[in-house]
């Protein structure tokens, strides 16, 4: 069971060129999905994304509850962004599965990212983006940085198409992406660059992000 809720949080914090805007031009502002679970509401993921002086701060929060079989789980996820001048400058992020509790952190020095997670040392390139996925910049990735292990993780992304997307404001032309990596994910963006859903499976499971808020008053950048 452990296992299984280890993968999904990774998948869940970590799971075009027109939308390639600096970080420092992003648009402040909140947006919060229900995460469902083989169609059963087991959390909520809300960012919120405000500037701080010249800095852009994104804070995301992961919260679930629910069963696998006779097997209950409880996970909450907490993860603070900092970007400067255009690039992740500082990640603050602490995981809590059940009584367990992890933290990463990490700062940009002398052209690299300093990665301390579980007590390791790591380091990532400058300018990669973590994956907690409000930016759509992420569709133009080769690589992320996995917010619970400190892990870059290399993907690949391609374009799919037009689609509507149904949120809580009511349905939103978005174009859907498919990221492949550690886990297959399929994420939708509106014409604006603003995360309006994403969706995968994971070990017989499905999941599923619904916009529970208006996406015009979603962060992008």
């Amino acid at each position: 069971m452990r296992r299984f809720v280890v993968a999904a949080a990774a998948a869940l914090a970590a799971c075009g060129a027109s939308f390639a805007t600096p970080a420092a031009a992003a648009v402040p502002g909140a947006s919060a999905f229900d995460i469902y679970m083989n169609g059963e509401r087991v959390g909520r993921h809300v960012v919120t994304v405000a500037r701080a002086g010249d800095d852009v701060r994104a804070d995301v929060r992961i919260d679930m509850a629910g069963k696998v079989g006779p097997f209950s789980f409880t996970y909450a996820h907490r993860c603070t962004e900092t970007f400067r001048n255009g690039a992740l400058a500082a990640l603050d992020c602490e995981d809590k599965e059940g009584r367990r509790t992890k933290t990463l952190t990490a700062r940009s020095d002398a052209g690299r990212i300093s990665v301390r997670a579980s007590g390791q040392e790591k380091t990532a390139p400058l300018g990669v983006l973590p994956s907690t996925w409000w930016r759509a910049q992420t569709v133009g990735a080769k690589e992320l940085l996995d917010t619970r292990n400190g892990k870059v993780l290399p993907v690949r992304i391609r374009t799919v198409g037009p689609e509507t997307v149904q949120t809580a404001a009511g349905p939103v032309a978005a174009t859907r992406y498919q990221l492949e990596g550690s886990t297959r994910a399929d994420l939708w963006y509106d014409r604006d660059g603003r995360w309006v859903k994403i969706a995968f499976r994971l070990r017989g499971q499905s999941f599923e992000y619904r916009m529970a808020t208006a996406p015009d008053a979603a962060p992008r950048g």
